[in-house]
């Protein structure tokens, strides 16, 4: 969204919503809300339906009066994922027994179009990492079968060309490829990959699947319909970065035969299909981890409208140790929640983000008509649950079901760097004591500095100096924390 568009859309948006506070709509919670891919497209189907107005206008006004909250406001949940990847807790005796499965199972590994290719193709010998790399990388290995090497003379391992790119003929955009041959003439074909590369590099870096999918990604690549359909097959192999790289090669090449005996080699062997296609070129023995795991979350939505979900997956042997099984999980689940410990949510906290869903929906509603409903829905839990009863305080009623909607709703996932291992324990860090907290359940930090304003506070500040250094301290008065929580109270009771 450029800058005409985006002051567009405050104007409009300050328009519907009535504000009289703000010519335009401020950018803050405009950047937040449009953060979302949903109200993305919800603005943009408003350009043609005036009716999506309708749909949209709730999440700015809440958008708007989260970010007018004075305090720390809550990010919306994020998505991610961890690939699926080996356990680093096996210890050396499971380690070992794995080690030694792979190499018995990579000896048992020999078809006989496994052999045959390596003897036609590779001159009956294993290629380096970097020989590997050059041949899945070849737009000419990609395209032609062994005939055409044979005929030309041309080495299929070890052969060189040049790519020109931006060609275009009548039936569109191609790369020209021209192969030297031995008698100093050039073969030339054109190379029709669907894909924009640089020349030379025609590895497709693995994409992230979608948050919810549990499929492998697609081992062939169409385009086009009917007569016109193209397809190409996919080979995968490990990148010189570590991450799997992929390229596209015509059915009858030589990567198309390899693609042909991989598939058969992942059918009856338990290895991933890149392990497979290094191991029928380098002879590499292919992993067979006794225990995979790998982690997915995804989120949607702003504050109150918001919700997350994540999952893990594990693969485990059958004879690997259930108390490995119990440590491995607990690492992981400790890794995604970033250190912190997964405290279980008492039956109260469920009971009240229950009682509260079935009788309003809090994301709808104003802060006039919060408060509203406040009395109503306090006075009525009251009554059905004495013995957890709020003696109707609201302030401790919205705090206790704003702490049990973000355990349940919104709990938020977040991997922790590949350089620290997730068995680590997580450092300890200082806790900062808190003299209370602001009407919505953010805590005001003991022997700290505020800045109390007409329409909510800034801090923290660690003296009464620094507090003054701020600009927006002529408009304000400086607080030490105690005095906060009792201010802040106070206007709580006026309101």
């Amino acid at each position: 969204m450029d800058k005409i568009e985006f002051e567009w859309t405050q104007r409009e948006f300050a328009k519907r919503l009535g504000l009289k506070k703000y010519k335009k709509y401020p950018a803050g919670p405009l950047r937040t809300l449009l953060s979302d891919p949903d109200r993305m497209v919800d603005l943009e189907r408003t350009r043609t339906r005036e009716e999506e107005w309708e749909g949209l206008l709730p999440f700015a006004r809440l958008a708007l009066r989260v970010w007018e909250t004075p305090g720390p406001s809550e990010s919306p949940p994020q998505s991610g994922q961890v690939s699926e990847r080996g356990a680093e807790q096996l210890g050396q005796d499971a380690e070992k027994r794995a080690q030694v499965y792979s190499g018995c199972l990579a000896k048992l590994a020999a078809p006989e179009d496994l052999v045959r290719f390596r003897v036609q193709c590779l001159d009956d010998k294993l290629l380096s990492p970097h020989e590997a790399r050059a041949l899945l990388t070849s737009p000419v290995a990609a395209h032609w079968s062994r005939l055409p090497f044979q005929e030309l003379r041309v080495p299929v391992v070890g052969h060189t060309f040049h790519v020109t790119e931006g060609m275009r003929d009548e039936k569109g955009p191609y790369s020209l490829v021209e192969v030297p041959l031995p008698s100093s003439k050039v073969e030339p074909f054109k190379d029709r990959r669907p894909l924009k590369l640089k020349a030379g590099a025609w590895e497709l870096p693995e994409r992230r699947e979608k948050a919810r999918s549990n499929e492998r990604l697609k081992r062939e690549h169409k385009i086009g319909y009917g007569p016109q359909e193209r397809a190409w097959k996919v080979v995968p192999y490990p990148g010189g970065d570590r991450l799997t790289h992929r390229v596209l090669v015509e059915r009858q090449s030589i990567l198309g035969n390899l693609h042909d005996i991989v598939s058969r080699l992942i059918q009856r062997y338990p290895w991933e299909e890149q392990d497979a296609v290094w191991f029928v070129l380098t002879g590499e023995t292919p992993p067979v981890a006794p225990l995979t795991w790998q982690a997915r979350w995804f989120g949607s939505g702003i504050w109150e409208d918001s919700f997350s979900y994540g999952f893990v997956t594990l693969k485990i042997e059958p004879w690997v140790d259930p108390k490995l099984v119990w440590k491995v999980y607990s690492d992981i689940q400790r890794g995604l929640r970033n250190g912190r410990r997964n405290r279980r949510l008492g039956s109260k906290g469920l009971e009240l983000l229950q009682f509260v869903n079935e009788r309003v929906n809090v994301a709808s509603l104003s802060r006039a008509e919060r408060r509203e409903e406040a009395p109503k829905l306090v006075a009525a839990w009251d009554i059905a649950y004495p013995d957890d009863s709020y003696d109707g305080n609201t302030r401790e009623f919205w705090k206790a079901y704003h702490r049990a909607r973000q355990a349940v709703m919104s709990p938020t996932y977040e991997w922790r760097a590949d350089s620290e291992s997730p068995n680590e324990k997580p450092r300890k860090t200082k806790q900062l004591k808190t003299a209370g907290t602001d009407s919505h359940g953010h805590p005001i930090f003991a022997e700290k500095w505020y800045l109390l304003h007409d329409d909510g506070y800034t801090g923290t500040f660690e003296s009464p100096a620094e507090a003054l250094a701020d600009p927006r301290s002529s408009r304000s008065e400086v607080l030490a924390s105690v005095e906060l929580v009792a201010r802040l109270a106070e206007r709580a009771g006026e309101n």
